[in-house]
C-alpha cells in the first residue's frame, strides 16, 4: 500500500497548495458578488476533498479509494461550453485540450493546483481537455482496487464450486 500512501501525500499537498493559491488570489480583494462567493465555497470544498481523501489514504481508511477516485475523476476533464467553464486540479496537471471553435486547435496546459470556474464567457466557445496526470493517478487507483475485488470474486466462486 505504499502507492496509496504516496497518492495520499500527493493529494494532501495538492489540496494545501490549492488553498494557498485560493487565499492569495482572493487576498485583500473580497468580492460581494454572490457568484464569486459560490465559486470560493466550491473551490474550498474541492481542495478540502483532496486533503480529506489524502488523509484517508495515509490512514488506510476503507473509503480512501472511493474518495480518491472521485477526487481524480473531478480533475480528469475540463470543459467550456455555453459560456460556462469548469476545470479543477489538485496537484500537478498536464492538460491536452481541443478548441472546437477554432477549427479544432490542440492546446497544452500545465501547472499546479488550479480551479477555473467562469460564467458569461463567449457563448460560442467550445473547449474540452483531459488532465493526463489525473488519468495516471486514476490508473494506479484502479490497479490498487481491482485485484482485491477479483480475488474476492475468485474465492466466492471457489466456495460455490466446493459447496
Amino acid at each position: 500500500m505504499k502507492t496509496l500512501k504516496a497518492i495520499g501525500y500527493y493529494q494532501i499537498a495538492g489540496g494545501i497548495v490549492g488553498f494557498l493559491m485560493l487565499l492569495f488570489s482572493v487576498g485583500g480583494n473580497p468580492q460581494s458578488n454572490k457568484f464569486v462567493w459560490l465559486i470560493l465555497i466550491g473551490a474550498t470544498f474541492l481542495f478540502g476533498l483532496s486533503i480529506f481523501a489524502g488523509i484517508a489514504c495515509i490512514d488506510g481508511n476503507k473509503k480512501a479509494l472511493q474518495l480518491s477516485i472521485i477526487n481524480q475523476l473531478l480533475q480528469l476533464f475540463g470543459i467550456v461550453i455555453v459560456g460556462i467553464s469548469f476545470s479543477y486540479s489538485s496537484g500537478l496537471h498536464f492538460r491536452v485540450g481541443v478548441d472546437l471553435t477554432r477549427e479544432s486547435w490542440i492546446l497544452f496546459k500545465y501547472g499546479c493546483s488550479d480551479i477555473r470556474l467562469f460564467y458569461n464567457l463567449d457563448k460560442d466557445l467550445i473547449f474540452l481537455d483531459l488532465n493526463l496526470v489525473a488519468m495516471v493517478v486514476l490508473i494506479f487507483l484502479m490497479k490498487i482496487s481491482t485485484p482485491k475485488k477479483e480475488a474476492t470474486d475468485i474465492i466466492g466462486m471457489a466456495k460455490e464450486i466446493e459447496g
